[in-house]
């Protein structure tokens, strides 16, 4: 009997008592070492209070391709507390968790069958709360669970859903809605249980082979003395059968013998898997089985089965993948379809089954930003090449890079920025390259550089009737020509070749004014532009008036200079035009800019006050005061000074109501982004909340804001200390995107280039009060100099210096300089 599933093999994790969390570890980075698929993590252990998804998140940690099985029973863990546990665990693997339940007596069971019952409700509770492909909240209501209204919880991947017993009532779950039986290894047990799974699986419409078997066993090396014992080749000769005649596709070995699991892994597994191949026809293991639930949302006229094995990936409606994948940034969509491509040949493969598909739609798509909504559609098939990002310099002399269409703006100018090169490619980072590369491209430096398409050299495509093609000026000149505009109705562009621009520093400013007399604001800003010298490219945003209030326009303008007079000659005109409400001017990168576009303070806010609003769809006030935090900054950012007050009261009402130190954080740090004189004490305070400490990820930011707040208040050497520890923290949390703020932060305060983690200057080494000591006397103030400017006496000053150069190991403060330069210290004779 052959269900067609790739053999996988495993470890069981130890369970006694004396395996504390460091045995754990270890096991699971030896089972990875060894090349094993998966690692059960079991229900609970005899001694140590350690639970599944704690042993497994330490598991996670550190592996990075082993996969996770985490046991469960219903009776310990609310299904849906553990729906949510397990997608976020998934989330943090990227996709390598796997979901076993044991069948355990239920508080509101009473017997073999309900216990059954209630497992099955389980099941359908987790279900439930993964399933973001129907939108709203999670619902069931059953005998022993009920939803009434749940946030979903989305999961990395299809998560596997296994049950484990021979109970009849068991194995008719399993045909039902397991993704994975788990047994022993008795023939007879197997024979049987194939028997009624496989007849409940059909008897629900599902296919036998969407139901993967898995069987542990115990064994040892050495001297023959029953099955799994003997040699590595006695070994092959048990295990063959379960394989070849009952379907097994996953075995996992339970032995605490260190090598025993190293000789099962090394030995027995490839040998196996060779002995399967030899007796089974080629490609046994090759084919994908969705699950019926998957098959079900299957759209007419699309031809499933015959998609193209060689894609990078194929999505279809009922895959998890699918509410990701299946709108573009602005439009909606439900395609049947979807065909990720990472290769020339892909493409081909791809464009040939759209072919087979005469009267479905086709889009083509690079990231889905496109405004005309022709990267998705409605029951057709959809060409995905994001997948097809590599970037790559080719000629340092002529500045030519080749770039795939799936690429970010915001990759390409971070990767063209340490050559001093940059490309206009429209105001949003996150926009792909190949829609914006084939439609024109206006981008920040346009007026001075051109549009995209003026730099575009040479490119790679796939015509529709699958030959790959290159053109540019000599070789296909007329399909270039047309590539440059219109380059959708003609291939699909699979690689782009620009001659990049020298572009030195820029200024890039965002201004907020008043526009209640909208027809003048946009006269008086449209000549300002016109008038202005070509290094000028402004762009202009008018929100729409909310509640009764006057309405906005937030200007987003580049200068191509990194000379103050000159950018604030060029941008007065633009302030002049109306009542400045809010600015923000810095000197900075390119790649910079295109990186700080992809925040979008303006789309933010209008998402994040729909929290609020009652009546709308999204209104939640939980999600609303979590996210307090958030509206706040993006409202002081377009100038929304009015809600960010809003959000300061609420977070103070929940702070005096619950004295939670989050709350009472949150509200100075909103205090401090509001600005006036109260600021710095805002910011503060929100340092000094008691118990602050503990949510790292809040107080690092708070360190962020009130350094952004003090470098721009021109007071750098503060800045440093402050922006340095939230970067930090942030490094340490993993918080990626707030890394790049804080080092660009850190950036523009003009501190020195990283150092590594074993550098003498590390933050983490110094108080507060001596961090900054220790900055000003690096720039050489007197200790009366340095008291003054903290408020401090000098002989206070004096003794944090004797600690600072007690922690850094040096003498004087010329190797204080030294090392605030980055150098290391002179060897102390």
């Amino acid at each position: 009997m052959n269900y067609g599933h790739a053999l996988r093999f495993g470890l069981h994790l130890p369970s006694d008592a004396d395996c504390g969390p460091g045995r754990l570890v270890e096991v699971a980075g030896l089972a990875e070492q060894w090349g094993l698929d998966l690692l059960v993590v079991p229900a609970g252990t005899a001694g140590d209070d350690l639970e599944p998804l704690t042993v497994a998140a330490w598991i996670a940690g550190a592996t990075v391709s082993l996969g996770l099985v985490l046991e469960a029973r219903p009776d310990t863990l609310h299904p849906a507390m553990l729906a949510r546990a397990v997608a976020g665990l998934d989330r943090l693997t990227e996709g390598r968790v796997e979901l076993a339940f044991r069948a355990g007596p239920s508080a509101a069971a009473s017997g073999t069958a309900d216990s059954v019952a209630a497992l099955g409700e389980a099941i359908a509770v987790v279900r439930e709360l993964w399933n973001v492909l129907d939108r709203g909240l999670g619902r069931f209501t059953g005998r022993f669970y009920r939803l009434a209204g749940a946030e979903k919880a989305a999961p990395a991947h299809d998560v596997p859903i296994s049950v484990d017993g021979q109970d009849q009532d068991l194995l008719r779950l399993v045909g039902l809605r397991a993704d994975e039986w788990s047994t022993g290894c008795d023939a007879v047990a197997l024979t049987r249980g194939n028997r009624a799974v496989d007849e409940a699986a059909r008897g629900a419409g599902r296919d036998p082979r969407e139901i993967r078997r898995r069987v542990t066993i115990r064994g040892g090396f050495g001297e023959r003395a029953g099955r799994f014992t003997g040699t590595a080749a006695d070994w092959v000769n048990d295990l063959l059968p379960l394989v070849v005649e009952h379907g097994v596709g996953t075995i996992v070995l339970d032995t605490e013998e260190r090598d025993v699991a190293a000789g099962f892994a090394s030995e027995v597994a490839p040998a196996l898997r060779a002995a399967v191949d030899a007796v089974l026809l080629r490609g046994w293991s090759g084919a994908r089985v969705r699950r019926s639930a998957v098959r079900a949302r299957r759209r007419p006229g699309i031809d499933y089965e015959g998609a193209p094995p060689e894609m990078a990936e194929v999505v279809e409606p009922g895959d998890p993948a699918y509410a990701r994948l299946r709108s573009g940034y602005l439009r909606g969509g439900a395609p049947g379809i979807i065909l990720r491509a990472a290769t020339n040949e892909q493409v081909t493969q791809a464009l040939a089954f759209a072919r087979r598909h005469p009267g479905v739609a086709l889009s083509r798509r690079s990231a889905g930003h496109g405004v005309s909504g022709r990267s998705t559609n409605d029951g057709g098939i959809v060409i995905d090449v994001s997948l097809m990002n590599a970037i790559e310099v080719l000629d340092r002399k002529t500045r030519r890079v080749r770039i795939g269409p799936g690429a970010r703006w915001a990759e390409v100018a971070a990767a063209l920025e340490p050559y001093g090169w940059a490309l206009s490619s429209g105001d949003y980072g996150g926009v792909g390259v190949g829609g914006l590369a084939t439609a024109g491209g206006i981008g920040y430096l346009a007026r001075g550089h051109g549009l995209t398409i003026d730099r575009l050299r040479a490119v790679e495509m796939v015509l529709a009737d699958g030959s790959v093609v290159r053109a540019d000026d000599a070789e296909n000149p007329d399909l270039f020509w047309a590539v440059r505009g219109a380059g959708a109705n003609f291939g699909i562009v699979t690689a782009f070749e620009f001659e990049a621009d020298d572009v030195g520093a820029v200024a890039f400013a965002r201004l907020t004014q008043d526009a209640s007399d909208l027809e003048r604001y946009l006269v008086e800003w449209g000549r300002a532009v016109e008038d202005s010298p070509r290094d000028l490219t402004s762009f202009l945003i008018v929100p729409p008036p909310r509640g009764g209030r006057p309405a906005l326009a937030v200007s987003h303008t580049m200068v191509d200079s990194s000379d103050p007079e000159t950018v604030r000659a060029r941008l007065e005109p633009l302030a002049a035009i109306s009542a400045v409400y809010a600015q923000d001017v810095v000197i900075t990168s390119y790649a910079a800019v295109m990186d700080n576009a992809s925040e979008r303070p303006e789309e933010a806010l209008d998402i994040l006050v729909r929290l609020t609003e009652p009546g709308h769809g999204a209104e939640h006030p939980t999600f609303a005061l979590l996210a307090a935090l958030d509206t706040a900054e993006a409202a002081v950012r377009v100038g929304r000074s009015d809600l960010a007050d809003e959000r300061v009261r609420v977070l103070e009402a929940w702070a005096r109501r619950t004295g939670a130190p989050w709350a009472r954080c949150a509200a100075h740090v909103t205090r401090g982004l509001l600005g006036g004189a109260r600021a710095e004490g805002a910011f503060r305070a929100a340092l000094d909340v008691p118990g602050a400490r503990s949510h790292a990820l809040l107080y690092a930011r708070a360190q962020l804001s009130y350094g952004e707040w003090l470098r721009r208040g021109r007071r750098r050497t503060d800045a440093r200390v402050r922006i340095g520890a939230a970067l930090e923290a942030f490094e340490r949390l993993g918080a990626e995107p707030l890394r790049q703020r804080a080092q660009r932060e850190q950036d523009l305060t003009g501190a020195p280039g990283r150092r590594g983690s074993s550098d003498t200057w590390a933050m983490n080494q110094l108080t507060a009060q001596e961090q900054r000591v220790a900055e000003l006397a690096a720039e050489q103030l007197t200790n009366r100099e340095i008291g003054v400017q903290l408020r401090i006496s000098h002989r206070t000053v004096g003794h944090h210096l004797g600690n600072v150069f007690a922690k850094l190991g040096i003498n004087t403060r010329s190797e204080l300089s030294h090392l605030h330069a980055g150098c290391e210290p002179r060897e102390r004779r």
